[in-house]
């Protein structure tokens, strides 16, 4: 629903800020990484928003970097994680770093975060890890992730593919059926490249 703020930071806590939009104080939930990034308050600001609807409220979250942002909508799809578990993590670390450690699969450093424990860590590799390798090292063979893509990746992982061969086959496929291809069609293409 809310995509961005504009105005003036009137507070800035390292959990949460307010920022005045034309008289009106949206209060944001924020991680550290933000909060260091952000101007002085008095200043004006422009922060990337994630809106949520949850039963008896609305929240919002802050950011003021794009990466950050999208790294915290990855994190919320993993069961188990919440908002609150995302922002933690957020916390603990720059957007790029997170990426490297769930890519590296470092399943004790994640650990170390307070209120993170091995069997978060573990969902939050276990979920992510193909897209953290994916940014950290692309190459000519690996396609691009789109949702179709990472579903095809699961499936081929699930039936015993390593990672680079359902890669490889899935970048075939790609080549063949065009990128809009559903995931089933290249799951099935997929297979026959392996």
């Amino acid at each position: 629903m809310y995509e961005h703020l504009a105005g003036l930071l009137t507070r800035k806590g390292a959990t949460d800020a307010v920022v005045d939009v034309q008289g009106v104080g949206y209060r944001i939930e924020i991680s550290l990484h933000t909060a260091r990034l952000m101007p002085a308050e008095g200043a004006r600001c422009h922060v990337l928003l994630h809106h949520r609807i949850q039963d008896d409220r609305a929240r919002l979250f802050g950011f003021v970097a794009d990466d950050e942002r999208e790294l915290f909508r990855e994190l919320i799809t993993v069961p188990g994680v919440g908002p609150s578990t995302a922002m933690t993590l957020l916390s603990s670390k720059a957007p790029q770093e997170l990426w490297g450690l769930i890519a590296g699969e470092c399943l004790k450093e994640l650990a170390k975060t307070r209120g993170i424990g091995p069997r978060t860590a573990q969902r939050v590799c276990a979920e992510l890890a193909i897209k953290a390798k994916r940014r950290a090292a692309p190459t000519s063979s690996t396609p691009q992730a789109t949702p179709a893509v990472e579903d095809a990746l699961r499936a081929l992982a699930v039936l015993g593919s390593s990672e680079q061969q359902s890669e490889k086959a899935v970048a075939a496929a790609i080549k063949e059926l065009g990128p809009q291809a559903s995931v089933d069609e290249l799951v099935r293409v997929a297979l026959r490249h392996l």
